[in-house]
C-alpha cells in the first residue's frame, strides 16, 4: 500500500513535461493543518523492465491460503540468546487502550495466551493499539530495550541484485499508472 498521494514540486514538472495541469482533484493541507498551493495534477505512466523470480512465487497465497489467514506457531523451539550485561526491563506505567478497542485487544490476548504465543516474562516492554481497516486491531510493541541485549546470529544473506542476475530465465515489465499532484515552489 503506497502513499493516498504523489507530489512534486513544480521546478520538476516544468523540466519533464510540457502541457497543462489539469484541475487539482483534492484539496492538499501541510503538517499545520494550512492549504498547500497546488498548482494541478496529471497522470502518467511509468514503465520499467526488471529482472523478477516469479516463478517461485506465482499463485502462493492462493496455493496455501492457510498460511496467510491466521497466526502460526513454528514447530518446534527457538531460543533467543541474551548477553551476559541483560537486565530485564518492565515499564512502570503502562499505556492506554482506547476504551472501544479494548475488547478486541483482551480477545486477541487471550487468543495468544491460550495458544501459547505469549508466556509471562520479567520483560515488560510498551504496547500501542492501532485501529484496521477491517475494524480488528493491531497490537504494536516496542522492543528496542530487548533488542538492544539480542546476541545477534550472522546469516549472510545474498543481495537482490545476485538473486535477480542468477535467474536469467525471467524478465518482467513493470508498468503502473499514477497520479501527481504539483506543488508551487
Amino acid at each position: 500500500m503506497g502513499a493516498d498521494v504523489t507530489v512534486i514540486p513544480y521546478s520538476l514538472y516544468s523540466r519533464c513535461h510540457d502541457g497543462v495541469l489539469q484541475r487539482p482533484t483534492t484539496t492538499l493541507v501541510g503538517l499545520s493543518r494550512y492549504p498547500l498551493n497546488v498548482k494541478g495534477c496529471f497522470e502518467a505512466t511509468m514503465e520499467k523492465e526488471i529482472n523478477t523470480v516469479s516463478d517461485s512465487t506465482k499463485g502462493v497465497i492462493e496455493k496455501f491460503p492457510e498460511l496467510f489467514n491466521r497466526i502460526a506457531l513454528i514447530k518446534g523451539s527457538y531460543r533467543t540468546e541474551l548477553q551476559d550485561d541483560a537486565k530485564p526491563f518492565s515499564i512502570s506505567t503502562p499505556r492506554r487502550v482506547p476504551v472501544p478497542l479494548l475488547p478486541e485487544v483482551k480477545a486477541d490476548s487471550q487468543e495468544w495466551k491460550s495458544k501459547g504465543i505469549t508466556k509471562p516474562s520479567d520483560w515488560c516492554a510498551g504496547m500501542v493499539v492501532v485501529p484496521k481497516a477491517n475494524h480488528k486491531v493491531r497490537i504494536c510493541v516496542d522492543l528496542m530495550r530487548l533488542n538492544h541485549y539480542i546476541k545477534r546470529e550472522r546469516h549472510i544473506l545474498p543481495s537482490v541484485n545476485h538473486v535477480f542476475s542468477s535467474n536469467q530465465r525471467c524478465q518482467t515489465l513493470l508498468k503502473t499508472r499514477c497520479k501527481f499532484q504539483v506543488l508551487a515552489d
